[in-house]
């Protein structure tokens, strides 16, 4: 080894004592093995050699080893690196509390395989009015991101970034009041079906105003759109304040 160590036989022989076989496997058998301080290195560790099986609290059975032998004395720096680790032999039980700091971990080493996929985007339109046409399905392309973690919302629309289970949502307000047509808040999904929010207002005062909200199983590649609708015939007016209208999203692939 780069350091060292020491090796105490199980048995001492005597200048009388003849070799037997008995004696022999309890001079192996029994021995102690030491290992000094900075004596196991990268070049001792071959590649996916500690496994969970290595780390386990009975280290004298798994390895041969005294139990608390192989401390952190001595192992010498960096000499533990991703290749000489089994999958999954890093467990929490493993880990001393506070033991895993920024300094222990390699730049790019967290990456998002590791970590799972995260994805969030908040968009409005930057104070900016709308206009539509009633009687017409009409999709919102929204100016402004407040938030687009994983890069998924552009050119009006979101695109997911990976499979599986997304939570998307959306508002709508018309500009001005009061309206004699209802509206609708709607999600299309792949420039096709849409799933409908709450109604809007029809002949009421105030801003009228429409939700909606839904889990999607989506697929990669996959887009959403925020929709608007209202009956009636002639132009209408979205009301661009960002607290009014805007479409929203979160995913999380989990690990």
């Amino acid at each position: 080894m780069s350091g060292g160590t020491s090796i105490t036989p199980g048995h001492t022989w005597t200048s009388v004592e003849t070799v037997t076989a008995a004696r022999l496997n309890k001079m192996v058998r029994d021995a102690i093995v030491q290992v000094s301080a900075g004596a196991i290195t990268a070049r001792e560790l071959a590649d996916g050699s500690i496994s969970a099986d290595k780390l386990a609290v009975e280290l004298e059975a798994q390895l041969g080893v005294a139990d608390g032998s192989v401390t952190t004395a001595k192992i010498v720096d960096l000499a533990v690196t991703t290749a000489k680790l089994a999958d999954l032999a890093v467990t929490t039980a493993k880990l001393a509390d506070l033991a895993v700091t920024a300094a222990k971990i390699a730049a790019g080493a967290v990456t998002e395989t590791k970590l799972g996929q995260f994805t969030s985007f908040l968009v409005h339109n930057n104070n900016v009015d709308i206009s539509f046409t009633r009687g017409v399905n009409t999709a919102l392309a929204l100016s402004t991101a407040t938030r687009n973690i994983g890069g998924g919302w552009a050119a009006g629309k979101f695109t997911a970034p990976g499979d599986g289970l997304y939570l998307l949502g959306g508002a709508v307000a018309l500009q001005g009041s009061p309206y004699p047509y209802a509206f609708w808040s709607g999600l299309r999904y792949n420039a096709g079906t849409i799933w409908w929010g709450t109604g809007g207002h029809d002949n009421t005062t105030g801003v009228p105003f429409s939700t909606v909200a839904k889990p999607f199983e989506l697929s990669a590649g996959d887009t959403m759109e925020l929709i608007a609708r209202q009956n009636g015939t002639g132009t209408g007016t979205v009301d661009g304040q960002l607290t009014n209208t805007y479409f929203w999203g979160l995913f999380h692939s989990g690990l």
